[in-house]
């Protein structure tokens, strides 16, 4: 019998680069993340009328932007007028993100100290927002929700850790999780308009990677306040059994 042919990764908008699949990745006790259920992506701001009937076909009943008040109103979401799409802006941007744009747009940061930055940022993520993860992750477990879209700008940072949750709280392995987040490094969006920033080609592409050691240190920053990354998805996040539960039972086939 011929195996069925499983669905696209990353679906091939012409105004996000960056919009990915969750589904198929398999689960520490064998179960797969449904396909087409939720999405991650860079920036909707540009989407065009092709796009807009796949996110129709796709059935988008959700989209999650977790950019802030001042980036949707610099980029509005072009989402299709004629779609029940419910519009959730839990808004949110990690610690010593906008000092260190400051500074690249001053030209005062390059190089290392760019990762080095990135990396702080993301050992405050899982202490200062919380609440927001928890919003997210307990709007997906209700049908009404689903398929829904989770994004930012770029699709790498906010969005990255925030889908690394959904993940785990799945029992998606921590292998797993990472290989996801790396992927945006092959589908990388330039921000440069998007950021205002006079960038040169290599500032750029360290700003845009995604890097292992980035979402390592989230997790660790996780252990670190909770004991492990489940006791923090219980503790700080709400993920109870009953959550988990249905989390899994939404999410997984």
């Amino acid at each position: 019998m011929a195996q069925k042919q499983q669905p696209e990764r990353r679906l091939p908008l012409e105004g996000a680069v960056n919009f990915r699949d969750l589904g198929g990745y398999e689960t520490a006790d064998l179960r797969r993340v449904r396909w087409r259920t939720v999405f991650r992506s860079d920036a909707l701001s540009a989407l065009t009328p092709g796009d807009h009937a796949t996110l129709r076909d796709l059935g988008v009943r959700l989209v999650c932007d977790l950019r802030l008040p001042g980036e949707r109103k610099h980029a509005p979401n072009a989402l299709p007028d004629d779609a029940t799409i419910e519009r959730l802006e839990p808004g949110f941007i990690p610690r010593g993100t906008l000092d260190m744009l400051a500074a690249l747009r001053a030209g005062t940061l390059h190089g290392e100290a760019i990762i080095e930055e990135v990396t702080t940022h993301y050992w405050h993520m899982p202490r200062d927002h919380h609440a927001t993860f928890a919003m997210i992750l307990r709007r997906l477990a209700e049908p009404a929700s689903r398929p829904a879209v989770i994004h930012c700008t770029s699709g790498k940072d906010r969005t990255g850790f925030t889908v690394a949750l959904v993940l785990l709280a799945l029992g998606v392995p921590r292998e797993t999780v990472f290989e996801d987040y790396l992927l945006t490094n092959d589908y990388r969006r330039d921000v440069t308009r998007l950021l205002n920033l006079p960038l040169s080609e290599s500032d750029m592409e360290i700003l845009t990677s995604a890097r292992r050691g980035y979402l390592e240190t989230a997790l660790k920053s996780m252990v670190d306040l909770s004991g492990s990354t489940d006791a923090y998805l219980r503790e700080a996040v709400g993920v109870d059994d009953t959550l988990r539960t249905n989390l899994r039972a939404a999410l997984l086939d």
